[in-house]
């Protein structure tokens, strides 16, 4: 599944950096669950039932405001409600993936360093849950948006391609970013101005021979990107409306 092979290539780098990661998964007492129920978004905790069904805990409306249908519940719990509110969304269903339960959010609004943060959460999310995850296709807005502001702020953004799936005959060249429409997976990183020596490790790596040490050419692809102060994009092709 390409959602894979995007996060498999962010993985691997904070294999290479340890440090990169700023977020770290919460292990609250509740395990919510955000169900769409015709209206907005209701929120259940699948460790506790009542009348045979998972307990109503709170329902988020589509205007993004929360209404809680009891007190017993952790700080981290509520932290996880009020945090979905603000910042998250997702769709009616995976039959109507472009209908959102939650008012959509004009992410080019938000800060760098907010979208950088909802990107680790994802990804957190991600591999906490075994591949399962609650974003849909939202997440690619924030992707977008990220190029925007990354833009913004250096002055120049340039889009780029780590490695060709086989058999595909695109451009590795690095692409300008002039504001124009980015496709899901078009591009897998962004840094601020074309690199010479990035643009040699990647055309090596993508040789029909692979190179004697494949790893080792990865690890050095990941840190010039760092040592440009580039950063990874994620993408998603496949809604999942529920979080379990």
């Amino acid at each position: 599944m390409q959602v894979n092979r995007k996060i498999d290539q962010n993985r691997a780098l904070c294999t290479c950096f340890l440090a990169v990661s700023t977020i770290i998964p919460i292990e609250m007492k509740e395990k919510l669950l955000f169900m769409s129920l015709g209206s907005g978004l209701t929120v259940c905790d699948k460790n506790r039932v009542q009348n045979n069904d998972y307990l109503k805990v709170a329902h988020i409306g589509y205007g993004r405001k929360i209404t809680y249908y009891t007190q017993a519940l952790t700080l981290d719990a509520l932290s996880a409600i009020e945090d979905f509110a603000v910042f998250k969304n997702t769709s009616v269903s995976t039959t109507q993936k472009d209908r959102y339960c939650l008012r959509p959010l004009d992410y080019t609004q938000f800060s760098l360093e907010r979208l950088e943060l909802l990107l680790n959460d994802f990804e957190q999310y991600y591999w906490s849950h075994e591949g399962k995850y609650e974003f849909d296709y939202y997440l690619n807005d924030i992707s977008r948006a990220i190029i925007h502001k990354y833009d913004e702020k250096n002055g120049s953004c340039y889009l780029g391609i780590f490695k060709k799936d086989e058999g595909e005959t695109t451009d590795l060249s690095l692409v300008k970013y002039e504001g124009q429409y980015i496709h899901e997976f078009q591009f897998d990183f962004i840094v601020p101005c074309y690199d010479e020596k990035l643009m040699n490790l990647i055309s090596s790596y993508n040789k029909v021979q692979l190179p004697k040490n494949p790893n080792k050419m990865q690890y050095l692809i990941y840190k010039r990107i760092f040592q440009l102060n580039g950063l990874f994009l994620l993408w998603t092709n496949k809604p999942q409306f529920l979080l379990s």
